[in-house]
């Protein structure tokens, strides 16, 4: 099933005052502040090259308790699913029984 503008919420945790992943230490007060400035960045895929390809747009964050929340949306992407029934008689060809396999996202 292929959607376009896939709205999407993120909580990400973060490590306050303690190493992250790379080694880095954060302070909360500037996770919080940083958080505060978020408008329209681009969410981003790596490719195998490890070229950025922007996918979507987080449109605001916010700092709670160890995580960063995000909204925004995703451009393109969707279900994969097994289709089961339609009425191949019909000329419209609707689905009417369905099993989600995953769900992704796409350029």
């Amino acid at each position: 099933m292929r959607c376009n503008n896939i709205e999407i919420k993120l909580k990400i945790p973060i490590p306050i005052n303690e190493p992250d992943g790379n080694g880095n230490i954060y302070a909360e007060d500037a996770i919080a502040k940083a958080c505060a400035d978020v408008e329209d960045l681009p969410i981003i895929q790596y490719n195998s090259e490890g070229k950025e390809i922007p996918i979507g747009v987080v449109t605001n964050a916010s700092y709670s308790q160890g995580y960063i929340c995000a909204e925004g949306i995703i451009c393109n992407g969707g279900t994969g699913e097994i289709a089961y029934l339609y009425d191949r008689i019909k000329t419209d060809k609707v689905i009417t029984k369905i099993k989600f396999t995953h769900f992704g996202f796409c350029e």
